[in-house]
């Protein structure tokens, strides 16, 4: 209880200092996203291939979304192994697959993933990712659910400049013409064109509590960050203000990895793709230590073994998700507290 409050007391002291940019619009155009890990196991006779899948990684990867090791190894048959990415803490594999053309690009691209980018810089704030299960029924309830109350929120959601009391010199920070738009998007669990997608979204998820867990739903926003996974029970409407409140809500112009979620690997150049919006010139607060959000150098030695996710692991990945949950309660008790103070 302790952490939990610990925790949004960070987020509280955060935001007090917040300016008039949504969560949304700083990350699209700041949070570079944290680079997968892509491991080339080879032997020597296999240099050949090794130059061709690197040509092919190249087409996908932009400079900053993939950390490549080469290793080079005595097996006779060559791996290609996906792993999320260090600051996230998940130490399974994403994907242990044959070293092949096809294998890699399935891991770096898929239709999915290009669905969400293209809505993303489209103007979409938040898509909501419906991870369907088995049962037609329960996929159904949900998607209802969310057609239902997603253009509500939407529509309730205020943006900061819309609702605090902001010097006029601070509106000039972005362009304030920008809306917040929901939208969602499913996805089958087996559907096998995004099967390395669908891995790296459920992986994160323990598998004794991923069972009996679909649909899933997944709030992605910014440059494919994902800021948790709501099982079937916990997509209720507060739930859904609060991911909204949050994301929608000021930012605080600080590092990423202060921040709650994971990010997803898109093969987008979102820097070519995003017309930026926001004049970090005129940035209230300063931006202490915005060098951070600076990519780091792709890495191509010190190969470590992949290791299983162990249970400790999953037990702090899971207790990372209660606290996320607990803080978008409390997100969702803000906003009813907000909307509650507009209609008085």
């Amino acid at each position: 209880m302790k952490k939990i409050s610990a925790y949004l007391f960070v987020l509280y002291c955060t935001h007090i200092f917040a300016c008039s940019v949504p969560v949304f619009r700083y990350a699209l155009e700041r949070w570079y996203p944290d680079p997968y890990i892509l491991k080339l196991n080879y032997n020597e006779s296999q240099t050949n291939e090794l130059a061709e899948i690197l040509t092919t990684v190249r087409k996908y990867d932009n400079g900053y979304s993939l950390d490549i090791k080469k290793i080079k190894t005595s097996n006779s048959l060559s791996r290609v192994v996906l792993q999320y990415p260090k600051k996230s803490g998940v130490m399974t594999n994403v994907c242990d697959a044959a070293m092949t053309v096809g294998n890699v690009e399935k891991m770096l691209d898929s239709p999915a993933r290009r669905e969400i980018a293209r809505r993303i810089i489209a103007g979409d704030s938040v898509v909501f990712l419906l991870l369907k299960g088995d049962d037609e029924k329960k996929n159904k309830k949900t998607a209802d659910f969310l057609s239902k109350n997603l253009p509500v929120i939407e529509k309730n959601i205020e943006l900061p400049h819309e609702y605090t009391d902001i010097p006029e010199e601070d509106l000039k920070i972005y362009d304030t013409n920008i809306v917040f738009k929901l939208s969602m998007f499913q996805l089958s669990k087996n559907n096998p064109e995004d099967k390395v997608f669908i891995n790296m979204l459920t992986r994160i998820i323990p598998a004794k509590i991923l069972t009996n867990s679909y649909p899933i739903v997944y709030p992605v926003f910014a440059r494919g960050r994902i800021l948790t996974a709501m099982l079937a029970k916990e997509v209720t409407k507060r739930n859904l203000e609060g991911v909204c409140e949050y994301i929608a809500g000021e930012c605080s112009c600080e590092i990423k990895g202060q921040n709650p979620g994971i990010d997803l690997l898109f093969s987008v150049d979102w820097d070519s793709l995003i017309e930026p919006g926001i004049d970090l010139d005129v940035m209230l607060p300063p931006l202490a230590g915005f060098s951070e959000f600076v990519p780091e150098k792709i890495k191509t030695n010190s190969a470590v073994a992949a290791k299983p996710l162990e249970s400790n692991d999953k037990l702090k990945l899971w207790r990372n998700i209660t606290i996320l949950i607990c803080v978008i309660a409390v997100g969702g008790a803000i906003y009813a507290f907000r909307y509650s103070r507009r209609s008085s």
